[in-house]
């Protein structure tokens, strides 16, 4: 069998690397193993491989984007990261017009998107890589001026802040910052402005308080929100056959400095909206960045208005048997 092999060297859990490549050169004896350049610079001489594409290293994100560009020629492939690394592979194949399967095997800082497949290391020890089915995997997409800058398989977030590991810690970082390879921890500040709009369908949406932040995801499992009122919105999308969710908060969700610091007892305040592959969402004119997976990927105060779908058919998944 045809493998591709992608990693990435900042991956927030990158030290564990190396105990999860010994679990792998057995499993992979026998298969043909291509990557590229970036990737071979990781790995050691316990078996041969073969290099696809240039001789570039970015030691960014631009390196995975890459291997899912150019690694198209392989059965399926097994990437060696987080959310993150997964969605900047499946934007690269994107890219390339093919849709190669995908096998994940958590590296990243919170690893919980679906095509994360092996998630420690007593998976890797009951997988076998020699036969498998695929199924579709959905995501948001976001785009501007007709472009698609990220593939979301857990969130898209508006805000000035990303998540990552720093000292071995997850923590909220500033995405300016992270964008230029450095972690610097802070809270998220709110993103909206006075002329912040928000549109589903060409039609204005009101939001009746200062946004903080801005959230959608995929919905993969739409059962586990059936008959559950307390998630609002989110239990109708079984009986609406609903795949995607957004929710706009007056005040930043996704922050991680200090748990001392949350207030349980102030409330929250939120608007929820369910969408299909139907409905496109425009959001313009706010402040911070549009990140993807834990990816900044568009600076709004340097392009003003994301557009978001959903694509129920954003990737392929490998199920092992």
């Amino acid at each position: 069998m045809k493998i591709g092999l992608v990693c990435n060297s900042a991956s927030g859990r990158h030290a564990d690397f190396s105990r999860i490549w010994r679990l792998l050169v057995p499993k992979l004896s026998g298969h043909e193993l291509f990557c590229t350049y970036a990737t071979a610079q990781m790995l050691t001489k316990d078996m041969p491989y073969k290099i696809v594409g240039g001789l570039e290293v970015h030691k960014t994100q631009v390196d995975s984007v890459i291997a899912g560009r150019v690694l198209t020629d392989v059965d399926f492939l097994l990437v060696l990261g987080g959310d993150g690394t997964i969605s900047d592979v499946v934007y690269g194949q994107h890219m390339a017009g093919k849709m190669v399967p995908i096998a994940g095997i958590a590296l990243g800082t919170i690893n919980a998107g679906p095509l994360i497949t092996i998630r420690n290391l007593e998976d890797l020890a009951r997988c076998t890589f020699d036969t498998f089915s695929t199924e579709p995997v959905a995501a948001i997409e976001a785009y501007t001026r007709g472009d698609l800058v990220g593939v979301a398989f857990n969130d898209i977030v508006f805000s000035d802040c990303t998540v990552s590991t720093v000292n071995g810690q997850v923590r909220t970082v500033e995405a300016k910052a992270f964008l230029d390879g450095r972690k610097v921890v802070t809270a998220p500040k709110s993103i909206g402005t006075p002329e912040t709009t928000l549109q589903i369908n060409d039609r204005n949406v009101e939001i009746p308080f200062r946004i903080g932040q801005i959230i959608a995801s995929p919905l993969h499992q739409l059962n586990m929100h059936q008959a559950k009122a307390l998630s609002g919105k989110l239990c109708w999308a079984p009986f609406l056959n609903k795949h995607g969710a957004m929710i706009v908060s007056d005040q930043p969700i996704i922050r991680i400095i200090d748990y001392n610091e949350f207030d349980v007892s102030s409330p929250l305040l939120i608007a929820q909206f369910i969408f299909d592959e139907s409905d496109v969402i425009r959001i313009a004119n706010t402040k911070g960045f549009v990140v993807v997976d834990g990816n900044p990927r568009l600076d709004m105060e340097v392009v003003s208005e994301c557009e978001l779908r959903l694509n129920r058919t954003a990737a392929m998944k490998c199920v092992f048997q």
